[in-house]
């Protein structure tokens, strides 16, 4: 029978599909005392080093796949990584308590979350994905382990997951059907990154998102944030035909952009498009633009 579940829209679109829990496996924490203060901290400073590498790779391939703007997001996660107040505290705990890496990442990371989530400021406290993000990359790293790959998803398939991270998000393929989470907000970097993507995406759906099961049929709406479990075939139907009509309106839009532009009275007029930095370029022309109207040119000087 059909249950209908409501969150905040975070990136719009209808979609329809199976959903996929995606659930992380955080490496077991325990505490362990240490002999050598400057071994562990060694352990540390490696696992800071590769985790710099994994971020700097993915920084690259999100600039190539979707946008400078969208990259810079791991700008962050590369400065949280030499921050004093984040892993700068790490090895003076290490030091101070004689405990294992593991153990005191998790602690930083966790208390470092919660300041984070207790501010009143909405973009702050979303930035305590952020620092997450980078505990887990760098407990999986201590650990041996590897992180899940997105790029296996495919289209048909809606993530449910009770939180996703900026890496995360930005390695799946952009056919990828939906995102729902039972927690975050529009302005998190996930949500940014999904509107980018063109992923329909549905954020704090809270305690009901366990209500929906691996395998189990969807229809989205991510401008109501409306989750339909189960739905009918009348509206499955329905959504197929607008998702359908918003597919036909949207290649119709990218002919008739390569038409001349006209005012009512015949006069012809140029659409140009704004860039930020030489990536632009191409989606600029896909879409049909005559001309840049604006060039942030301080982008190019600063890199």
């Amino acid at each position: 029978m059909e249950k209908k579940l409501k969150g905040i829209g975070a990136s719009s679109g209808l979609a329809i599909g199976k959903a996929i829990w995606w659930k992380t496996t955080k490496p077991a924490i325990i505490e362990e005392e240490i002999s050598s203060v400057e071994e562990e901290q060694k352990r540390l400073d490696n696992a800071i080093q590769i985790a710099k590498q994994q971020i700097t790779e993915l920084k690259e391939m999100t600039l190539q796949k979707i946008g400078k703007e969208e990259a810079e997001v791991f700008d962050a996660h590369l400065t949280f990584l030499v921050d004093p107040e984040y892993t700068g505290k790490m090895k003076t705990l290490i030091e101070q308590k004689k405990r294992n890496a593991e153990f005191i990442c998790d602690q930083v990371t966790q208390s470092t979350c919660e300041i984070l989530s207790s501010l009143e400021d909405e973009y702050m406290r979303a930035r305590a994905d952020d620092v997450r993000d980078i505990g887990n990359r760098l407990l999986l790293i201590l650990s041996g382990n590897s992180p899940l790959d997105p790029t296996q998803l495919k289209a048909g398939d809606i993530v449910i997951a009770e939180e996703l991270t900026p890496s995360e998000t930005a390695q799946f393929p952009k056919e990828l059907s939906g995102m729902i989470t039972a927690k975050g907000s529009k302005t998190a970097h996930a949500a940014i990154i999904a509107r980018t993507l063109g992923i329909p995406a549905i954020v704090g759906l809270g305690e009901d998102i366990e209500q929906i099961h691996d395998g189990d049929r969807l229809v989205i709406d991510g401008e109501s944030g409306e989750v339909f479990v189960h739905p009918s075939k009348k509206r499955e139907k329905a959504a197929a035909t607008q998702i359908a009509d918003q597919q036909k309106r949207k290649r119709k839009a990218l002919e008739e952009a390569a038409e001349d532009a006209h005012t009512k009275d015949g006069k012809r007029i140029q659409v140009f498009a704004n860039i930020g930095n030489l990536e632009d370029i191409p989606y600029a022309l896909e879409h049909h633009a005559e001309g840049v109207g604006l060039f942030r040119t301080e982008f190019l000087y600063l890199e």
